[in-house]
């Protein structure tokens, strides 16, 4: 059995440890640089201030004051530092007083430089070490952190086991990670609110630096492509908290979000003028949406900071800590049976990408040569006759032998969530809560006004029934105060009287055998605002109003209009949540990549087989316009044909008797 404190055998970097290093010191080298973009949404200025005040209250102070306020006496002497990186939190949490000295780890040699660098006089050292792999000395530290780190480890049970060790009796964990989905692989539910909001953005704003275009939706990342670039990135996320408790006891939880803004804002972060109002208050809005659902439990934090005391004895139930260590290998091996299948994919990529160009070419040239075997057939027959043949003459003229100008137009269509679109008020027309009962019946918004309280038609025939009525309630004081901070200057919501059609309020029957479909509340309101303001404005109104319907949803904006739909049919069942065992993921995503290399290679074949063919053809093309060049050459030649010319007057002569 494999004991908590055991050191692996082997401490020599490997190929997955080198590529995680070379990435990570290219990423603190960008970083470091003057002209890093903002790429994550934590580089945002204002997310940052977000993100302060969700820890502290203030914009100015971070959520290491929130740690240090919940630390024994509010200092400890020694701390260390895993996955330093660059060595910001290190020179932080000694600026702030969190610690007297404090030691820095990571696995990026390059990060490494540059964290000492900076480190100047401070009482900080810094060494380059793997966690999965390298040993930490017992009972050291006094304190540990990890922030944005541990969801980058495999081998949880090892290197939790030496983090656990290497803590003095009393010492805490403090851990600021990445705790949501693994790798990447957002939820259905929360990739379809992020869709909802990413809708509202004009298209300059989703250019995507990581991805060098246009996203006009966002998606889940790649798996294989997640193992090409970094492949520790979020490797076990999902499941780490439950390793992480096996040798700590939780004392304190900040929960940061994350849930939204990370997917919504990845790559495109520095497309927004934070000093521009509105995009400031679009920014403001997401982030106080985010934190409606949050609260509200519609969604959980992806982001959180813990606080941990360490257990005396792990409490992992038998046999958990060799099913650990082996499914950490098993993730290992999947990787690497990734990387090897991407780099068959690109080998048999780069070989099709070649028997295509030789098939065009190959088909260019054929459609070349019969123009010019007719060229050169009448270039023959005019030699034969005495003619003086055209020179000058190009393969170019001639229809048949013509370049032919193809010009190929790509038509891009917005990819925008049906929710967002029913939704978005900015826009004259029917209410809020018609156009989003129109998305989900197929009915005309004016069909479903006129339709309250009575059977209509939707998609494929199928029959609905809508009701709206008005609801009670006051507005939460403090979420007003809120939503008032996210505006531009000038800007107002403005509660409205809006009644739904008379037939709502005389009662409303539902008919037998329909079952409630979907049922959402609106805000009955509108926004007021400065004329203009170009196409930015109406994204940050409809952004207020979908802000705003979720907020009347939750019982904290009032008025409100509730709309229900009742079908023949059950209404959508819920989604099954995905697991969070990245092994079964990369699996499936194994599957995929060898079924993907046997379409590839079956296309190569075939498309190999037809080149053969081209060329075979092309090659006696090109014999037979070899052969009459030759003849051609021959024919033109000044004695052949003053030799033809004498034969041909003795003929004449003789003819006459000369």
């Amino acid at each position: 059995m494999k004991e908590p404190g055991d050191n692996p055998p082997e401490n020599t970097p490997t190929g997955r440890q080198q590529k995680v290093s070379d990435w990570w010191s290219r990423e603190a080298a960008r970083h470091a640089g003057e002209e890093s973009y903002m790429l994550d949404w934590t580089c945002s200025p204002v997310i940052v201030e977000v993100l302060n005040r969700r820890a502290t209250g203030r914009d100015d102070r971070n959520w290491l004051q929130w740690v240090k306020e919940r630390l024994p006496g509010g200092k400890v002497e020694l701390a260390l530092s895993i996955g330093c990186g660059r060595g910001v939190l290190e020179r932080d949490a000694l600026r702030q007083g969190l610690c007297e000295r404090i030691e820095g780890i990571d696995i990026a040699a390059g990060a490494i430089e540059i964290a000492v660098k900076e480190a100047g006089d401070l009482p900080v050292t810094y060494r380059v070490a793997d966690l999965q792999k390298d040993a930490l000395e017992p009972g050291r530290y006094d304190a540990v952190f990890c922030a944005s780190t541990l969801h980058h480890i495999k081998d949880l049970g090892y290197s939790l086991a030496q983090i656990s060790g290497s803590l003095k009796s009393g010492g805490v964990l403090v851990l600021s990670e990445y705790v949501g989905p693994t790798r990447f692989q957002w939820e259905p539910e929360q990739l379809r609110r992020v869709m909802d909001v990413y809708s509202f953005l004009p298209a300059a704003y989703r250019f995507n630096m990581l991805s060098g275009g246009t996203v006009f939706f966002p998606m889940r990342p790649g798996i294989a492509e997640m193992v090409d670039g970094d492949p520790s990135e979020a490797v076990r996320a999902g499941e780490m908290l439950q390793v992480v408790e096996w040798f700590f006891e939780r004392t304190a939880r900040l929960d940061l979000g994350g849930t939204l803004l990370n997917p919504l804002l990845s790559g495109i972060a520095g497309n927004f003028d934070t000093e521009d109002p509105l995009d400031r208050s679009f920014l403001l809005l997401a982030s106080l949406l985010e934190d409606l659902w949050v609260e509200a439990g519609v969604l959980p934090s992806d982001f959180v900071i813990d606080i941990y005391t360490r257990r005396l004895e792990p409490s992992a139930p038998p046999g958990a800590l060799d099913a650990e260590a082996e499914k950490s290998a098993r993730i290992g091996e999947q990787e690497v049976r990734i990387a090897s299948l991407q780099e068959q994919r690109r080998k048999l990529g780069a070989r099709h990408a070649e028997y295509e160009a030789r098939y065009f070419a190959a088909v260019r040239s054929l459609q070349d040569a019969g123009p010019e075997e007719a060229r050169l057939k009448e270039q023959i027959a005019s030699l034969r006759e005495g003619v003086a043949p055209r020179t000058g003459a190009s393969v170019e003229e001639g229809g048949q032998g013509a370049p032919i100008a193809a010009t190929f137009e790509h038509a891009m269509r917005l990819f925008a969530s049906p929710d967002a679109r029913a939704i978005d008020l900015a826009t004259e027309g029917a209410p809020a809560w018609a156009r989003w009962a129109a998305e989900v019946t197929g009915c005309s918004p004016e069909d479903v006004v006129l339709g309250v309280g009575a059977t209509v038609s939707g998609r494929n025939g199928e029959r609905f029934f809508v009701t709206a009525e008005p609801t009670g309630g006051a507005t939460d004081e403090r979420f007003e105060a809120r939503l008032l901070g996210c505006l531009p200057q000038g800007w107002a919501v403005v509660a409205q009287a809006q009644p739904p059609p008379a037939a709502a309020a005389e009662g409303m029957t539902v008919p037998p055998r329909m079952r409630l479909h979907s049922r959402r509340r609106f805000f009955a309101g509108a926004v007021e605002r400065p004329a203009g303001g170009g196409a930015m404005a109406r994204c940050v109104e409809g952004l207020i109003h979908y802000l705003a319907a979720e907020a009347a949803g939750l019982g904290l904006l009032s008025p409100a209009v509730e709309v229900s739909i009742y079908s023949e049919a059950s209404g959508p069942g819920p989604q099954a949540r995905r697991t969070e065992d990245i092994s079964f993921v990369q699996e499936a995503e194994i599957a995929r990549l060898e079924g993907l290399l046997r379409e590839v290679e079956d296309s190569s074949r075939g498309l190999e087989s037809q080149t053969g063919l081209v060329e075979a053809e092309l090659a006696r093309a090109r014999e037979s316009l070899d052969a009459l060049k030759r003849e051609r050459d021959i024919l033109g030649r000044p004695w052949p044909l003053r030799k033809a010319g004498m034969w041909r007057e003795k003929r004449r002569r003789s003819k006459r008797g000369l």
